[in-house]
């Protein structure tokens, strides 16, 4: 059977074309075989074609079973699930329309490098999703970090005037997005206002902007060298306060996307929070929000850059 035609979600792209795109330093390849799609918008910032591709996927579409052959290896609870068939990572994804059926998979290797997305074929039409859609993008990227290459954080990053990073992690309600909203304000990049990456380049950790945006819409492809760590919450006042590495590390880990059934990527993190808290300043910081916040991190971060 030929390839149907086969949407993506966005732009059209001519037949025949790759899609690439670059996160935290990761090219991704797409092929896509002649077939028609479109560009999901969150990623258009991410659009790479000139980054060498680590990760290649091809999309292909056949009738997929309810049943899986594998090994249930994790179950999100929602919209999808983990298998290993042999070695080979599956990701399952479901949705109320096909109950038991999954409309897409994708199957990957176990170094999360090389794969293929099957779209399910009674799916396919002009109305089909873009089969990188999320979660299937983070899901790819996180497990990738995973082997040894670094770790996603649940929080709001900056780039200020002097090309310095700085990041602000909390739990959903801690405020990043309301941070973001305020340090847009002033003579900063805000990368993210809920998703960034560690990465550990060279000895040191640089910090990378995601696709994964919150309430605040804020989602750059950019990156820089991560120069200090809030830990932040809401408070009665704005209040910053030194943490000892070992709190520092587990404030971090208790924020972070790690997919804990790879046992490596539990190292992964581990290290590069360990390398973050051990040679960076990390505080936590309780806030108002109100631009009061934003002049007290201003100059502490002017203090800690003239010291």
């Amino acid at each position: 059977m030929n390839p149907p035609q086969v949407p993506i979600g966005g732009s059209s792209q001519d037949a025949g074309e790759d899609y690439r795109f670059s996160i935290a330093g990761i090219g991704i390849r797409v092929d896509v075989e002649g077939a028609v799609f479109r560009k999901e918008p969150r990623r258009r910032d991410f659009e790479n074609a000139d980054q060498t591709p680590e990760i290649g996927l091809r999309v292909v579409s056949r009738a997929l079973q309810a049943e899986s052959s594998g090994r249930l290896v994790f179950d999100s609870g929602m919209v999808w699930k983990l298998f290993d068939e042999d070695g080979e990572r599956v990701f399952r994804f479901f949705s109320r329309l096909g109950g038991d059926v999954p409309y897409k998979e994708l199957r990957i290797g176990p170094d999360y490098r090389e794969g293929e997305i099957v779209l399910h074929e009674p799916y396919d039409g002009d109305g089909l999703p873009d089969p990188l859609e999320y979660p299937l993008d983070e899901l790819l990227v996180v497990h990738r970090l995973g082997q040894g290459l670094g770790v996603e954080l649940h929080c709001c990053g900056i780039v200020d005037e002097a090309g310095r990073g700085w990041i602000f992690t909390g739990h959903s309600g801690a405020g990043k997005s309301t941070l973001a909203g305020l340090w847009a304000d002033r003579d900063v990049t805000v990368l993210s206002d809920d998703r960034i990456i560690l990465r550990n380049i060279d000895g040191a950790v640089k910090m990378f902007g995601t696709p994964w945006h919150g309430e605040a819409g804020f989602a750059v492809a950019a990156g820089a060298p991560l120069a200090g760590i809030f830990v932040i919450e809401h408070g009665k006042g704005n209040d910053i306060e030194a943490l000892e590495p070992i709190s520092a590390v587990s404030e971090l880990m208790a924020r972070a996307f790690v997919p804990f059934h790879e046992p490596v990527a539990l190292e992964t993190a581990i290290d590069v929070l360990g390398l973050a808290a051990q040679t960076l300043p990390c505080c936590r910081f309780r806030f108002t929000p109100d631009d009061s916040a934003i002049d007290e991190l201003w100059n502490w971060m002017r203090t800690v850059s003239d010291a």
